[in-house]
């Protein structure tokens, strides 16, 4: 939703944040790979 008001209400970063009451982390925030999320499982198996 922040993403969309960014993208095409020129709204700034900070504005679209405040306004959903969501850090400007979360805004950025990119979840990993499927591929790199299956290296690390395996380096935590017992």
């Amino acid at each position: 939703m922040a993403q969309w008001a960014v993208a095409q209400r020129s709204a700034t970063i900070g504005l679209a944040c405040q306004a959903l009451h969501i850090s400007q982390t979360c805004y950025r925030y990119k979840a990993k790979l499927d591929a790199e999320n299956g290296v690390i499982a395996e380096r935590f198996k017992a």
